[in-house]
């Protein structure tokens, strides 16, 4: 039983664990390769290590299984008896719902901000236990109170405290093992276990409640519904504050209440009421089985956390291979992340705003995570060494992409004012450290350590080629957000004008196919928006004719068959663009990843990396790419066909809904909200899909991919030709070496396009919006803003004064950028023109030199 268990718990200890029994071989080997002091896969056995490091090892590991599922089981527990409706949910609901609660929670929040910055600023990381844990405690209890206190308004924030408390005891956890130097791989396995193990039994105990308390109802009904809302009476009360009534769950929120009695002013403000209240009673029923979602998403990162654990024992290849394995699922999951952060506020926010958000926000903590995890567990000069290998063609792609001033834009972009305040706090850091008289590493340096050496690698950036490309960036950003929000208003007008002109139904087909056509050649409308619009007019037009459901089939039709037109003209554009050689350069059609790209997509038939290409790549870029590369036009069309069923059904669909009377509500609203994230989770996939399938062909082919080519020796020329022009324009743009007005206004509008973005981004993720309204295909513009409409007028979708705020501020930015632009355009060509000259003058003075020289020997022949 005990080798059994040594097995099972079998841990990976790196060399000086008092677990291992040092040899003096071993002791020897250590002093041979100190270099190499990773975490080692050391088997133990009794062979290697005799009982007592096999009994010790077996111990700990069950140790650690014990105190890593504790942290699981504590804070699921305390959600689940606080939360659920099968034990004290609602007189926890009930206790906090109310105005002065919530602004108690106001109050808590910026509290729980001060003290997070109280325990950067003190360094808790360097002090004592008994110091630390005190602090740290505090800081937990600021958080759950948060949740609590805004639990009314905000039902889920309480399940997400616990979750953070979650994370917060296992990452404690991973920082005490890795001074126990127990590997990652072993942690992660053990964590995943637990969590795993924590989602099934909350899954059992979620199960057993709906069977056997009857009392609750058993399903989520309309009786479980009402028998809810009589135990969240104070709920109720507090939802329907801005009301002169209190909303009853069964005339004003069931499926089948009339509320034609009421203006439709005093609907809407009676259907938010009913939302919120019915939230809450929702998460009531299902905590536990939330609890049981969120560990095993949790488990699964775990999981992959421990796969990906780079094993730093070997020789220094098995080192190097092993980390190149691990970055490149890294990079894949990335890539996923960033593709559902794309698809959140392109696939996501016309269907479902909120579903929108709620994607956003976790897609992105979920990638602060990854990168946490990586900077945290990696070797970092191992992983340098790897990147900056020549031997790997992969390595250098990944290297050339992270060291581009394009990802470091993003990184800019996406902390934004975040780089400031640490830089702030850490200088408030370093006078606390002197007033208290701790020891620090530069008496006369304003900065830590650590913050030291972050300043010392920003100030190494060309932080003038990266705030311009900031600037381009924020350019995207307010465009694509304030053009699917104009995009959607648009489709809105059409749809409220086919409506009002009674017009057959045939009629009515032809028109939508020529406005889906025109809607598809605009780069900047997602194929979604149009698939949403086609169900929205014809199953909302199509029920006195042909009928809901053979409206909503010929919907599906008529998309697929203009889907398939327009990326044949999208093919058209592309291939008379890409005669130009400056097209060609552009796209980087003699680069490795793009000829990757195009030996995929020669593929006959309908190989998976050809088919998630075409299916999950932007409408407009990727037809014109296929153009640009001229690629077979059947062949292309034919590994499109499966966004017919993938996307184009499921969106035409949710778009019908929308139009279906009581679509919105009970299974039809949730049958729509699962097929929005359906094809969330599709384009994520088949973009993780097709980045792996680029990945491994610049892996086995980047040298024949890399092989100059006779079509593009003009795109080489050309290259080689602005070479000299792109060396002058960076030496006129060195940040050093620019005058003060040519910095200020740079940073000026960089300044404005991060104010854009930020205000922008939490437009998108807040519940209460305060830039842009909330608006979807099936309002209408004519409608009262109370009933979800713009009051007649277009322009009141952007909501005063930070939504024109962003407008001006985007608006100003870009001239400012653009005059920048010309003025170093005009500086770089004239030190080009003065290189030129230079060059020039030894060649006028060997000629002039070589005429007189010629001149002196007529003379003397004379």
């Amino acid at each position: 039983l005990r080798r059994w268990l040594a097995e099972a718990f079998a841990l990976q200890i790196m060399p000086g664990s008092a677990l291992v029994a040092e040899s003096p071989e071993s002791a020897e080997q250590d002093a041979r390769t100190p270099q190499e002091s990773g975490e080692l896969d050391v088997k133990m056995d009794e062979t290697e290590t005799g009982d007592q490091p096999a009994n010790a090892s077996c111990q700990t590991g069950l140790l650690l299984a014990l105190v890593t599922f504790i942290a699981v089981v504590v804070p699921d527990a305390l959600l689940v008896v606080v939360t659920a409706n099968i034990s004290y949910g609602s007189k926890f609901y009930n206790s906090f719902a109310s105005s002065t609660m919530s602004w108690a929670g106001n109050g808590a929040a910026c509290l729980t901000a001060f003290w997070m910055v109280l325990m950067f600023i003190s360094d808790i990381h360097r002090r004592g236990v008994f110091v630390r844990t005190p602090l740290v405690i505090v800081f937990v209890m600021l958080v759950l109170a948060t949740g609590a206190l805004k639990s009314a308004k905000y039902p889920i924030g309480v399940q997400v405290a616990c979750l953070c408390l979650t994370a917060l005891l296992l990452g404690s956890m991973r920082h005490f093992a890795k001074k126990k130097r127990i590997a990652a791989q072993t942690f992660f396995r053990i964590s995943g276990a637990s969590l795993l193990v924590c989602a099934i039994l909350a899954l059992v105990c979620w199960l057993c409640g709906i069977y056997i308390d009857k009392q609750n109802g058993g399903w989520y009904d309309d009786d479980m519904i009402s028998k809810l809302a009589s135990r969240n009476a104070d709920v109720y009360r507090y939802a329907s504050r801005d009301l002169d009534f209190i909303v009853s769950p069964v005339e004003h929120c069931g499926s089948n209440a009339v509320l034609s009695n009421f203006t439709k002013a005093r609907q809407a403000t009676i259907s938010a009421a009913c939302k919120s209240a019915t939230t809450v009673g929702f998460l009531q029923f299902s905590a536990p089985f939330l609890v049981s979602i969120a560990n095993l998403i949790a488990a699964c990162f775990c999981f992959l956390f421990a796969s990906a654990s780079p094993k730093f024992a070997g020789s220094q290849k098995k080192k190097l291979a092993s980390l190149k394995a691990v970055l490149r699922n890294c990079v894949l999951v990335a890539t996923g992340l960033m593709t559902l952060l794309y698809a959140s506020f392109s696939y996501l926010s016309g269907a479902n705003v909120s579903l929108g958000s709620v994607v956003f926000c976790l897609a992105a903590m979920i990638l602060a995570t990854l990168i946490g995890y990586i900077y945290l567990e990696f070797d970092h000069d191992l992983m340098k060494q790897q990147l900056s290998s020549k031997s790997s063609p992969l390595a250098n792609q990944l290297f050339t992409i992270v060291q581009s001033d394009w990802a470091k834009a993003c990184a800019v972009g996406f902390l934004n004012l975040l780089i400031p305040i640490g830089i702030l706090l850490d200088m408030a850091r370093k006078c606390i450290r002197r007033c208290t008289g701790a020891p620090c590493e530069k008496v006369n340096d304003k900065f830590t350590a650590e913050g030291r050496q972050v300043v010392d690698e920003l100030s190494n950036w060309n932080w003038s080629s990266i705030f311009a490309k900031i600037n381009l960036l924020g350019i995207a950003w307010v465009v694509t957000m304030v053009g699917s929000k104009f995009t959607f208003v648009f489709f809105s007008w059409l749809n409220e004008t086919l409506r009002s002109a009674n017009m057959g139904f045939g009629l009515l087909v032809l028109l939508v196919a020529v406005i889906s056509f025109v809607m598809f050649m605009l780069p900047i409308v997602p194929g979604t928006a149009v698939y949403l619009f086609a169900g929205v007019v014809m199953g909302a037009l199509s029920g006195d004719s042909v009928g809901f459901w053979p409206g909503v089939a010929i919907a599906c039709v008529v998309c697929s068959c203009i889907k398939l037109v327009a990326c044949t003209a999208q093919y058209g554009i592309g291939y008379a663009a890409g005669k130009s050689v400056q097209v060609q350069k552009f796209v980087g059609v003699d680069t490795v990843p793009t000829r990757a790209m195009e030996q995929i997509l020669k593929t006959k038939g309908m190989g998976l990396g050809k088919v998630c290409i075409l299916v999950a790549g932007p409408d407009f870029p990727t037809s014109m790419l296929c153009g640009i590369l001229k690629l077979n036009i059947p062949q292309m069309l034919l590994g499109t066909l499966p966004v017919i069923p993938v996307t184009i059904v499921p969106q035409v669909l949710v778009g019908a809904l929308l139009s279906m009377p009581g679509g919105d509500k009970g299974m039809w609203s949730m049958v729509s909200t699962a097929v929005t994230g359906g094809a969330a989770a599709f384009q994520g996939g088949a973009m993780l899909i097709f980045s792996y399938k680029i990945m491994k062909t610049v892996e086995s082919d980047s040298e024949e991919l890399a092989v100059s080519r006779p079509e593009h020796e003009a795109v080489e020329a050309l290259t080689k030709k602005e070479s000299e022009y792109n060396r002058a324009f960076k030496e006129v743009t060195t940040w050093r070496t620019m005058r003060a007005g040519q910095q200020a206004l740079l940073v000026s509008a960089t300044g404005m396009f991060l104010v854009a973005g930020f205000l922008t981004a939490a437009d998108f993720i807040l519940t209460e919006k305060m830039c842009f309204r909330k608006f979807s295909l099936k309002n209408n513009i004519g409608d009262p803003e109370a009933e979800g409409g713009l009051d007649g007028s277009a322009h009141r979708i952007v909501i005063a004064p930070f939504g024109w705020i962003v407008l001006a501020l985007t608006l100003v930015g870009s001239i400012v950028h653009w005059i920048f632009g010309k003025w170093m355009d005009a500086l770089a060509k004239q030190k080009l023109n003065e290189v030129t000259d230079i060059k020039a003058l030894p060649e006028q003075t060997s000629q002039q030199t070589s005429q007189s020289n010629i001149g002196k020997g007529k003379a003397e022949r004379s």
